[in-house]
């Protein structure tokens, strides 16, 4: 074998072992099996600011997917969507529009110290990402705003949250979810809220915060 079949052969081993050292922490063993998990959620979610004075507590459905570097630390991304029914502020019957949230967000979590005899654990989550808000369309019926509006948007939101996890199974955990999203809404895309009716205000940045539970099951 000459000098430059002996270079080849060296550079294909240093690549080689380079992609093992990249792809080793990835393969499933007894040591890492599990860091995987999934979660999905319901319950209710409470509006904040002037999306109070618009909208009733409504409903929230969430999910998430995350992958355990150790025991302590994982990332996650998560995915929420809420419903907020309108108030009824505008006299004499009339309701504030209805709003959906849609959330996306990418986090870390870390895992607090374990309460091991009741089979607690609970952890805490900080992330960012996007929020979709999209107001149920209304008209102005007569005036010189007359016409039919769409409110709808996408904002940069941050997200902050605890959780509490009672293991059934090593596997197999029922959940409890406290989270706070800081949704970064533009108050000139909402101005036109105000035509609903008096009273109706316009929403800047904003707050909601869902209080769910749910299942999480390591794969």
């Amino acid at each position: 074998m000459g000098f430059t079949g002996i270079m080849i052969n060296r550079n294909t081993m240093a690549r080689w072992l380079l992609i093992s050292a990249i792809l080793l922490p990835l393969v499933p063993t007894p040591g890492n099996a599990q860091r995987v998990f999934v979660e999905g959620r319901v319950g209710i979610v409470v509006p904040s600011g002037a999306l109070n004075e618009l909208e009733k507590v409504g409903s929230a459905f969430a999910g998430g997917l995350g992958y355990r570097w150790d025991r302590r630390l994982a990332a996650r991304i998560d995915f929420e969507h809420d419903f907020l029914q309108g108030e009824d502020i505008i006299p004499p019957s009339g309701a504030a529009p209805a709003v959906v949230l849609r959330h996306v967000v990418a986090a870390v979590e870390v895992s607090l110290p374990e309460v091991a005899p009741l089979r607690l654990s609970p952890s805490a989550n900080l992330g960012a990402g996007a929020t979709h808000l999209d107001f149920e369309s209304f008209s102005v019926p007569s005036g010189p705003q007359q016409g039919t509006y769409d409110i709808s948007g996408t904002y940069f939101t941050l997200n902050g949250g605890a959780r509490l996890s009672y293991y059934l199974r090593p596997s197999f955990s029922l959940l409890a979810s406290g989270q706070a999203y800081w949704i970064f809404v533009d108050r000139e895309d909402t101005k036109s809220l105000s035509l609903r009716g008096e009273g109706v205000p316009s929403v800047g940045s904003t707050w909601t915060f869902p209080l769910t539970l749910g299942l999480r099951i390591a794969l």
